[in-house]
């Protein structure tokens, strides 16, 4: 058994939380969403060798009730926190209530639609353990990821130019508790901003070697992707090695670590 982390580590998930219609949440996107969360994303959480952590997956309420039931399977993990709210805005509220004052806070962002590979939380750990006081917070980042369309021969694999999804925070309370640390008034989180912004919000930020996330592209979230990043071609130049598509063995080799047959 893997002797316990000395910081308290929350994986986040905000599902569906109303950011202005930001997201089409229609009944055809949930219903889309629910389907990867039950066949990549939860899966891939349930397989990490360490589980010390806890997963906090954010509902909208009004948005979710609809669904309680055929989401209900998939809640049921002593690790995972189904958390119904009204607004984003308590959301870091929550996360702070259960984050204590005596230890250190380890804070990981993963989007519904997304994977981590099997080591990834033990790696993310085994890093964070051996931050020194004097660099928190600290950004830690995979920012080799793979992407990969489902049923597709051949996965692409790119180093992002910014820090990923993937990224997570680790912070630490003051003498005194939280309202003595480096931010005055609680913990930040990995929230504090915009994954890609947070290089610039935060300072230090440590990139992992290891390619041990993987997104699953689909037609929801390209569309994101030109929404929020002005173009397909515009998010697309946010990455190098855009040249670098596996070869289909080293594809199936690939999705089979992350548990994948290759069709999903």
């Amino acid at each position: 058994m893997r002797e316990a982390p000395p910081f308290r580590h929350f994986l986040i998930t905000r599902f569906n939380l109303n950011y202005g219609d930001l997201y089409p949440y229609s009944e055809d996107w949930m219903r889309h969403r629910m389907d990867l969360f039950a066949r990549f994303c939860q899966p891939s959480v349930r397989r990490q060798t360490s589980q010390n952590f806890t997963w906090l997956v954010y509902f909208d309420r009004a948005r979710t009730v609809p669904y309680l039931d055929r989401l209900a399977p998939l809640l049921d993990d002593p690790r995972f926190r189904a958390i119904h709210i009204d607004d984003p805005a308590e959301m870091l509220a929550d996360i702070r209530a259960r984050a204590g004052t005596g230890q250190a806070l380890l804070t990981s962002r993963l989007d519904n639609d997304d994977m981590l590979h099997p080591e990834f939380i033990a790696r993310l750990h085994a890093r964070a353990a051996q931050a020194a006081p004097g660099e928190l917070p600290l950004v830690i980042d995979f920012p080799t990821l793979t992407w990969w369309r489902e049923g597709s021969p051949r996965a692409q694999r790119f180093r992002s130019d910014v820090v990923s999804p993937f990224a997570s925070v680790l912070e630490a309370p003051g003498p005194t508790g939280w309202e003595s640390g480096p931010w005055g008034d609680g913990p930040r989180t990995v929230l504090i901003a915009r994954h890609e912004n947070l290089r610039a919000r935060i300072g230090r930020v440590e990139d992992m070697p290891d390619p041990l996330s993987m997104t699953v592209l689909h037609a929801n979230n390209v569309s994101n992707g030109q929404a929020r990043f002005g173009g397909l071609g515009r998010l697309l130049r946010a990455w190098r090695d855009r040249e670098s598509t596996l070869s289909r063995a080293e594809t199936k080799r690939v999705l089979a670590e992350f548990g994948l047959s290759g069709k999903g």
